[in-house]
């Protein structure tokens, strides 16, 4: 699927959403130019300005499954909104990074 999603830039049909999403990244986008040496026309003394875009693949980035299956999971166990909600903090709280302060 994504292998497909980046050949034609075009979103998977899903009939309802889009599965590809391109964001332009404001004030940035179209404003800056390769150097004449990493262009891709070199023979063209012209600036060819930069695209700045945030591509979101959504439904095949790999989140998106563990999201289901973690939906669907609490589905069939029939957990009640306080087991979720237990079972979320305990999970933010494992995930959590810890930044230490260097020493000088």
């Amino acid at each position: 699927m994504r292998q497909r999603e980046s050949e034609t830039k075009k979103p998977i049909d899903l009939g309802i959403v889009p599965s590809y999403y391109t964001i332009a990244v404001p004030t940035l986008d179209k404003e800056v130019a390769r150097a004449d040496r990493l262009k891709k026309n070199p023979a063209n003394p012209e600036p060819e300005p930069e695209a700045a875009e945030f591509k979101l693949t959504w439904l095949t980035a790999p989140g998106t499954p563990v999201l289901f299956a973690a939906v669907l999971s609490m589905v069939l166990l029939r957990m009640s909104a306080a087991q979720i909600q237990a079972v979320i903090r305990k999970t933010f709280v494992q995930m959590k990074i810890r930044f230490r302060r260097s020493r000088s």
